[in-house]
């Protein structure tokens, strides 16, 4: 027995009701797609995209100088250290200790500014919106970390003209009267 098929005009249209509700079905969803909710969407995200933009290139200046202003504290902070270390070496048996603690602090805060530029490579859209939200945080830091610098030259100096201060707590000048 050899069986029956449909072949040419007459197979296309035996599938002509199924492709018709398939093609129907494939123009509800298109509909659905581009209906006015959709479309209200798709352009407030393009708006959104466009601001993020300009405030981005607004920004730009500023944040390139961040890494530079970054490095610059950084190394201040290191001096800093090196000559709190010099003025102290001779002061305390205990000092030397807590100096190579704040040196081993140092040398993980460069590895963090190392790990901290290559998360900045590999993380530069999530550094784009950070632009647009967190960078005017930024110079607060770095002038509080400035202040701070300062403050520990204040120290150093302190200690290299009197280093005992560290060890022996000054005597009071006052003389007791006898009665």
């Amino acid at each position: 027995v050899i069986e029956v098929r449909d072949a040419g005009l007459a197979a296309l249209l035996s599938d002509a009701p199924g492709l018709v509700q398939k093609l129907n079905n494939l123009l509800d969803q298109a509909a659905s797609l581009v209906d006015g909710d959709n479309r209200a969407l798709v352009n407030d995200t393009l708006e959104n995209i466009a601001s993020m933009s300009t405030a981005m290139r607004d920004q730009e200046t500023e944040f390139a100088k961040l890494p530079a202003s970054l490095n610059a504290t950084l190394e201040d902070i290191r001096l800093s250290l090196a000559e709190l270390k010099e003025a102290t070496s001779d002061v305390r048996p205990g000092m030397k200790s807590a100096m190579e603690n704040i040196e081993a602090m140092s040398e993980r805060l460069g590895n963090l500014t190392a790990r901290l530029d290559e998360w900045t490579a590999d993380n530069s859209d999530d550094m784009e919106n950070f632009m647009a939200n967190g960078l005017g945080q930024v110079p607060e830091l770095v002038s509080d970390a400035r202040r701070t610098i300062r403050e520990l030259d204040k120290l150093i100096q302190v200690l290299r003209e009197n280093p005992s201060s560290l060890v022996y707590k000054q005597a009071d000048s006052a003389v007791p009267l006898e009665d």
